[in-house]
């Protein structure tokens, strides 16, 4: 029996709606989620799901064996412990770690860029990671197999590790691979970077894997092609070669998306990412570095909410120096020595270019060694007071062509499917017309094996 689950377990409630705004919100929210949830329940039955679950269908379930008591003075004692934002992180029981989930959902479903400790939405997401934390493990013993499409956030990274510890199977979509079988060292539906190098070894045909990455990289830096590696942008970074170079420059900040998962990687030297820009700003401006900030490349159109944080950083500090999202980053890379990104893209793209590449936390490039990763935040200060000090790492052209196989080529799926044939990822689904373009692939692929 395959039983849909409803995972909406905290809904929006943006902090920066004005008050006959959000009193809007509130009166209109039941009917929205109400006419989501109809939507997709509707279209996973035409799939063969004919059954649903929800929250509230859950916390009635178990409501007799639950511990109203238990859950409100177990809240309680965690709001005592949390001094500063760093607490919320070491939150847990004695099997499950869901502090990162607490913090991540804050922010995701606050639309907001860091934690206020003393927020009523907070203690708020804490109650009900108690209680559903109790609730999933009830309903563990229901269940073989969970399917889900992330791992992060209150909704499914709780579900996921409560599940984990019971012994469930867990299957998650990938980051950039179809579907991972995770398991308690490993709850994060982001690809096992740490295993990359091990892996590659046991690959036979290795020149042929580094000649597409190398192709792939090769088209895209200097040829202006789209390209797979970066699906999940909107236009190419590098397309644009022409104009003025920058002068007197001495780095560039790529700004992240601020309000993503801030561990998806894993750990992290701040609290947030909010927190390290105006902890370095702090740091460059007193050493008076010559610096520019660039946005990330989809903030006009997939992270439009990180704009509220460029805003306030322009307002603090009026005489910093901006780039256009969209500039090229063969612009940029010409007029540069260094390059800090919290754990983006484009540290790679500057170790490929020679400039010293500066991050805050663990990436997936982790194991090749391109980067300089400050172990706290005293080093990482050292390593900006220090900046021209900075030696360049030697790069091995080959490490990198071998890091951007594993990631964004290499077959490392858990389970063979379709969805890899007819290359469903790359496949813009924000758009209306996406289910179109899968059904034509779909097609196509069915008469070709009829054919056959």
């Amino acid at each position: 029996e395959i039983i849909g689950y409803w995972p909406f377990i905290v809904k929006s409630n943006n902090a920066n709606d004005k008050n006959i705004i959000y009193l809007l919100k509130r009166l209109f929210r039941p009917f929205y989620y109400y006419f989501l949830k109809r939507k997709w329940f509707y279209l996973y039955k035409s799939v063969g799901v004919k059954k649903f679950v929800t929250p509230e269908e859950l916390e009635s379930r178990y409501s007799k064996i639950l511990s109203e008591k238990y859950i409100k003075n177990t809240t309680k004692k965690i709001l005592k412990k949390i001094k500063t934002k760093k607490d919320i992180l070491k939150l847990r029981d004695k099997k499950v770690y869901f502090g990162d989930l607490i913090y991540d959902t804050y922010m995701r479903y606050r639309n907001v860029p860091t934690v206020n400790i003393n927020d009523n939405f907070l203690k708020k997401i804490i109650y009900k990671t108690i209680k559903f934390n109790l609730i999933f493990k009830k309903f563990a013993k229901e269940i073989d197999v969970f399917f889900s499409i992330y791992a992060t956030y209150i909704q499914h990274g709780l579900p996921v590790r409560a599940f984990l510890n019971r012994g469930v199977k867990v299957i998650t979509d990938g980051h950039l691979q179809y579907n991972k079988i995770l398991n308690k060292k490993d709850h994060y539906h982001i690809e096992s970077y740490k295993n990359f190098r091990k892996e590659f070894k046991k690959i036979k045909n290795k020149k042929e894997c580094l000649r597409k990455s190398r192709l792939l990289i090769e088209d895209y830096f200097f040829k202006g092609k789209k390209s797979s590696i970066y699906n999940y942008l909107h236009f190419n970074t590098f397309k644009k070669k022409s104009g003025n170079i920058y002068k007197n420059l001495d780095g560039v900040i790529f700004l992240p998306n601020f309000f993503e998962t801030q561990r998806e990687w894993g750990k992290i030297i701040f609290d947030d990412f909010y927190d390290w820009i105006f902890y370095t700003l702090k740091i460059i401006k007193s050493k008076n570095l010559k610096i520019m900030l660039k946005p990330h490349p989809n903030i006009d159109s997939i992270n439009p909410e990180s704009k509220m944080v460029i805003d306030e950083i322009k307002s603090k500090y009026p005489d910093l120096k901006w780039i256009d999202p969209k500039e090229s980053n063969h612009k940029i890379f010409k007029s540069i020595k260094f390059g800090i990104s919290t754990w983006g893209t484009v540290l790679w793209e500057l170790a490929y270019f020679d400039k010293t590449a500066i991050c805050i936390g663990d990436h997936p490039g982790l194991k090749y060694n391109f980067t300089h990763n400050p172990k706290n935040k005293l080093e990482y200060k050292k390593m900006l007071n220090n900046i021209h000090k900075i030696k360049s790492k030697k790069i091995n052209k080959k490490d990198l062509y071998e890091y951007i196989y594993m990631y964004k080529i290499w077959n490392n799926d858990s389970i063979k499917t379709k969805a890899r044939d007819l290359k469903l990822k790359e496949i813009n689904w924000q758009f209306s017309d996406s289910l179109d373009v899968f059904l034509k692939r779909y097609l196509k692929k069915t008469k070709l094996n009829d054919n056959n």
